[in-house]
């Protein structure tokens, strides 16, 4: 078998690198057409298939609210859609989206799972850190459009750049995601390694679409990366200074204070110093006691915010025998993969020059990494539908020549993603109809997309729609994780965790706000969440597994969030509904499914109030159980049993399945 590969060697056998590791390049396009369905088109012919109608204009706004901003058009929104020209009505519905607030948190919520944020460190006792100012930075990022050259360099080397920015050293928050432990007879250089690990792993991962990890202990199996490549890499992360990187160092953060407040501190630690050592029980001991405890209230109310620093004295980088932090062997620099594309010796051998290698047009993986990720967003899949793992074990493009031209528009672009957003959902291939016909079953998986494709609603969606259509979701952006309803059995005195850790509810609007803000204690994340699919953010992820189990349908039905909400849907169907039921009826199946129900629809919804009015109105203990739960007070002036009967009928109306989809 070795000779006759040789031989075929010999003769000429055509040989290129893997498509993953040549530059994208444009492909000529004929005027007038959009590249998107230009190469769809492409792709359908070469099957003899052809694509789907359009969608109904429904389905499509409702499909573009949830791709843009997480949420469903509300119904005043979706009658201006329709009593607008459809030709002008799609751009203006488009623009409206871009430019929401909630445009920057639907974005964000991708970029959390796959830069592993979580409010805590994740390992050991699971203690709290501050670090959401950086997502609330990633927020405001996308919501800016800042262009993704800079998205990317600010957050692996923003502390770098020449008299770097609040923003820009905010940003670095990325590189301090990483679960730590502050566990005590750890051994330091081993968990030091292990962060430079993770980072090494989410960074190329994240960036660059490549299972460098497969290379900590060996060359790699099936990519062209060496070990030594590998600790190359990771000496970008060999320097930095903090919690669980260097032993006794300050832990860099950004403090968030006010002229008033520094001034005040100032003072009392003059007064302190003034006050010395009082003995106990004595006026002055009184008065240095309430300076400190002043000083301590001060700083409580000051936001921090983790972030990156290196250190003043470089530390050497080795290659580590069998991945092993105590056996070090060849003594390497830090330089970019030149398996991937070369470095450039101008560039300095630190983060910003590894961003400005990653950030160069000609680079092969950055530009189609991201525009991929973006294209999984919106269709459910990507382009290359392994979008961790752009190598050889990942699969190949389903469309090679639209992902590199939508690669090359990107950098053109000036890296701008609200414009590359807007390219795709313009586009015919988008605007499809999701149903499924037996002339396209040769492409069961939809690779080709003759079809839209029809999607499980996120965890965070499913949430935020069921808190929107009950008018109960707080919009309210930014701000420390908050604490909305969690099982009291996950925590006390058999709780994961600290020992003794506590969970305290929140309340008011807390309780209501986008799930985005949600506080993640990793080892126990919101239950209700990571039922429906939420990833616990311990580790980078750039897809979630899709997945429908019982357990889901339990949290719809009898979790208190989506009781409550079932509850005060009920409240508005009578208050704002109409005055009668198949008004009523309507107005709740139109808020979940963003279509008006048809006349079986509607005989079974009527069916399922008169049957649980005829159960309620009999046994007020029952209807007074069902009514109980959650925070919002029940509206005492409505017939109980008529409230409860709507109630039951809305918690099946958000259960339905077009109610936590888009098609």
């Amino acid at each position: 078998e070795i000779a006759l590969l040789t031989s075929w060697i010999e003769q000429g056998a055509p040989w290129e690198r893997h498509w993953a590791f040549i530059s994208p390049s444009k492909a000529a396009l004929p005027h007038d057409v959009h590249p998107v369905d230009h190469f769809i088109l492409a792709r359908l012919e070469e099957k003899s298939m052809k694509p789907a109608a359009r969608a109904s204009r429904e389905h499509l706004l409702r499909r573009l609210s949830f791709d843009l901003t997480g949420l469903a058009p509300t119904l005043a929104e979706m009658d201006t859609f329709l009593a607008e020209d459809q030709a002008s009505a799609w751009p203006k519905a488009i623009n409206r989206l871009l430019e929401s607030p909630a445009f920057g948190e639907r974005l964000a919520l991708e970029w959390l799972d796959i830069a592993r944020y979580g409010d805590t460190d994740g390992l050991f006792e699971d203690h709290p850190r501050s670090i959401y100012l950086w997502r609330d930075w990633v927020v405001q990022a996308f919501n800016e459009n800042l262009p993704y050259d800079k998205f990317l360099t600010w957050q692996l080397a923003g502390d770098l750049l020449p008299e770097p920015s609040v923003d820009q050293k905010l940003a670095t928050g990325f590189l301090r995601n990483n679960a730590t432990s502050n566990e005590g007879g750890l051994i330091d250089e081993d968990y030091r390694i292990k962060y430079l690990i993770d980072r090494v792993n989410t960074t190329s991962t994240a960036f660059l679409g490549l299972t460098m990890e497969c290379a900590q202990c060996h060359d790699h199996k099936f990519d062209p990366m060496t070990q030594k490549e590998y600790y190359q890499f990771g000496g970008f992360f060999n320097n930095l200074v903090g919690r669980g990187n260097t032993k006794g160092a300050t832990d860099p953060v950004l403090k968030f204070s006010t002229p008033e407040k520094d001034a005040r501190l100032a003072e009392i630690k003059k007064s302190i110093g003034e006050l010395g050592k009082p003995k106990k029980d004595t006026p002055e001991h009184q008065k240095l006691e309430a300076f400190k405890k002043e000083q301590r209230e001060i700083n409580t109310t000051i936001p921090v915010s983790m972030i990156a620093a290196d250190s003043e004295k470089p530390r050497a980088m080795y290659v580590l025998l069998r991945g092993e932090y105590d056996k070090p062997g060849e003594k390497v620099e830090a330089v970019g993969p030149s398996s991937v594309m070369p470095y450039d010796e101008s560039l300095p051998k630190n983060r910003l020059g590894l961003a400005q290698w990653m950030t160069d047009p000609n680079h092969p993986l950055t530009a189609r990494v991201a525009v991929n990720r973006l294209w999984q967003m919106l269709f459910g899949t990507g382009l290359v539908k392994t979008s961790e793992d752009f190598g050889t074990q990942g699969e190949r493009p389903s469309h090679h020549q639209l992902l590199d031209h939508l690669a090359v528009t990107f950098i053109d672009s000036g890296w701008d993603t609200k414009a590359l957003i807007k390219q795709i959902v313009t586009s015919t291939a988008y605007q499809q109809s999701s149903v499924r016909t037996s002339a396209n079953d040769q492409d069961p998986d939809n690779r080709l997309l003759a079809r839209a494709p029809r999607q499980r609603l996120g965890a965070e969606f499913i949430r935020d729609h069921a808190l929107a259509t009950s008018g109960l979701l707080v919009t309210k952006s930014g701000g420390p994780g908050v604490r909305p309803y969690q099982p009291a059995e996950l925590f006390g005195r058999n709780a994961i965790g600290a020992a003794g850790a506590k969970f305290a509810v929140g309340k008011g609007e807390d309780l209501y706000r986008r799930s985005l803000y949600t506080y993640w204690k990793r080892q126990i994340p919101a239950a209700n969440m990571r039922l429906l699919g939420a990833d616990g953010r311990i580790a980078c992820r750039t897809r979630r597994e899709q997945t429908n189990t019982p357990l889901q349908a339990l949290v719809l039905l009898n979790d208190v969030q989506f009781t409550e909400a079932a509850r005060v849907l009920a409240e508005r169907m009578i208050q704002e509904g109409g005055d009668h039921l198949d008004a009523r009826l309507s107005f709740a199946f139109r808020l979940a499914t963003s279509r008006k129900p048809n006349k079986d629809e509607l005989t079974i919804l009527n069916a399922e109030f008169n049957d649980r009015y005829r159960e309620f109105n009999g046994d007020e203990e029952m209807t007074n159980r069902y009514l109980t739960g959650g925070e919002h007070k029940t509206n005492k002036a409505l017939d109980p049993a008529e409230l409860a009967s709507y109630a039951a009928v809305a918690s099946m109306i958000l259960n339905l399945d077009e109610s936590i989809s888009k098609s």
